[in-house]
């Protein structure tokens, strides 16, 4: 289900069942002459539809998320039209959003991140710093100071892995990738996940274009190799969520 396009009645029913409620995260950011300025969004976008699809529509999945900390690593301002936005204000946006979601009633928020694939680097720090931030506000705000201490939760930690548990109400994710395969930035794998899911955002022939080290593996890209090491991305991501099927 997509939440743009969908209705109250279905929304308040997804919540109600405890459905996963996602959102694709990505940044605008230069990936060579050959892959699309989208790439870190489009691939976790594609493989929540493929989700979707998997689980029966049984997921609400929210607007893919575009702009983050795409940083200027990768090549300058002035050559690569890379869209930044500072950390703390991705905080603060986040802040808003999780608020508004948890009011409503949600508790089974993924943000499923694919710019930036090492752990705790600077977008998934800021998106989890507002979620874990937000969490504790939206949990004083509505059972008051004290609510930790307090002998109803004397059971806090037992029931930790439970997907009810505060600290589960919002992850930030990552799919994950299995042997033979690594993360690259516009090289043969993530160029090769792109083909396949949106075969429009690839030029392969202007691979070499540049001539940028971090490129050169895209030669060997293809949608073939895009279906193996989605399926992996796909089975990986599939196990983080929490279905109720």
């Amino acid at each position: 289900m997509r939440f743009e396009l969908s209705f109250h009645k279905e929304i308040e029913e997804a919540k109600n069942n405890r459905w996963p409620l996602i959102m694709p995260l990505g940044v605008l950011e230069y990936h060579g002459a050959h892959c699309a300025y989208g790439t870190d969004g489009l691939i976790p976008q594609g493989l929540l539809y493929k989700l979707e699809e998997r689980h029966n529509g049984k997921c609400v999945i929210l607007p893919t998320f575009w702009y983050g900390p795409a940083t200027y690593a990768v090549t300058t301002a002035k050559k690569g039209c890379s869209i930044h936005v500072d950390y703390d204000a991705l905080d603060h946006l986040f802040c808003g959003i999780f608020e508004s979601l948890l009011k409503f009633g949600w508790r089974n928020i993924f943000c499923v991140q694919f710019h930036q694939s090492e752990d705790l680097l600077p977008m998934q720090l800021s998106i989890m710093k507002a979620a874990k931030s937000i969490t504790f506000k939206f949990l004083q705000d509505n059972y008051g100071e004290g609510w930790w201490g307090n002998n109803q939760n004397k059971d806090f930690y037992e029931s930790m892995d439970s997907v009810d548990h505060p600290w589960n109400w919002i992850r930030v994710i990552r799919p994950g990738v299995g042997e033979n395969v690594e993360f690259d930035h516009a090289g043969k794998w993530e160029t090769s996940s792109l083909w396949d899911l949106y075969p429009e955002a690839v030029c392969h022939d202007r691979w070499a274009d540049t001539g940028e080290w971090f490129c050169q593996t895209a030669k060997d890209a293809s949608p073939e190799n895009g279906a193996y090491v989605n399926e992996i991305l796909l089975n990986n991501l599939d196990k983080q969520i929490q279905w109720r099927d």
